[in-house]
């Protein structure tokens, strides 16, 4: 009965172990390895030998925690890929493999969220831009209107000897991001080439070769809607600045 105990014991420890080294890995941002646990965790939990434990419960819950850190951090990566200056292919590249070893229901389209991003920092951008040269109205705190104002009202709000400032320092975040994202798609257009060079095997993985396409297909349908996007805000401000 006693070896009986400790064989059960060592496989508690094993499965404790793997949830203990996915955390590491997350930690480490080695996010392809804390994948690979993530699987090998959860296919352990489901077993029939372990059903019947409840003390693994905790695990158990924590499966879906630990894989919403993951696309967290994925997210996180992808972000960083979009607006750095200093873009890391490697990096990127891990990023793109750690997509492609989720199953279907665990992530949505990469280039969409690769997109998503690039969108919204333009935005927030701009914004920024403009808040720099407007200033709230008398009657409201500085801090909440600026939370909450709008585009047209920061445009509103600007002294109109700021215009020309404001407009080419948005001209020149525009460039910017016209860049980063014409060179996302060299980078996906010269993969094969690079990783050919490399050593790396290029045929194989065909999830990742799969991802790798979904975002270059992104990539090159939103060229256009990158460029209106940018184009917003510097003739928004433009308007603005013939109006007044």
């Amino acid at each position: 009965r006693l070896a009986k105990l400790l064989s059960t014991m060592a496989e508690f420890q094993s499965v404790v172990r793997m949830d203990t080294e996915l955390q590491q890995c997350l930690n480490k941002e080695n996010y392809c390895e804390a994948i690979r646990q993530h699987a090998a965790l959860r296919q352990a939990l489901i077993s029939d030998r372990f059903k019947q434990f409840p003390g693994l419960g905790g695990l158990r819950e924590g499966l879906d925690l630990h894989m919403a850190a993951v696309r967290q951090k994925l997210s996180d990566g992808l972000k960083v890929a979009a607006v750095s200056a200093d873009f890391d292919a490697n990096r990127y590249e891990e990023i793109l493999r750690a997509y492609s070893m989720m199953s279907p229901d665990q992530t949505l389209s990469v280039g969409k969220e690769l997109l998503r991003h690039v969108v919204e920092c333009i935005v927030a951008v701009s914004r920024q831009c403009m808040l720099a040269f407007s200033s709230a109205p008398s009657h409201e705190s500085p801090s909440e209107w600026h939370r909450k104002a709008q585009l047209k009202e920061l445009c509103r709000s600007m002294d109109p000897t700021h215009f020309v400032a404001v407009t080419a320092q948005l001209y020149e975040h525009v460039c910017d991001f016209l860049y980063r994202h014409h060179s996302l798609c060299a980078w996906h257009a010269d993969w094969e080439t690079h990783a050919i060079a490399a050593g790396r095997d290029v045929q194989g993985n065909q999830n990742f070769r799969e991802v790798l396409r979904d975002v270059k297909e992104e990539l090159n349908a939103s060229r256009r809607s990158v460029w209106d996007r940018d184009r917003k805000s510097t003739r928004l401000n433009s308007s603005h600045s013939q109006d007044l």
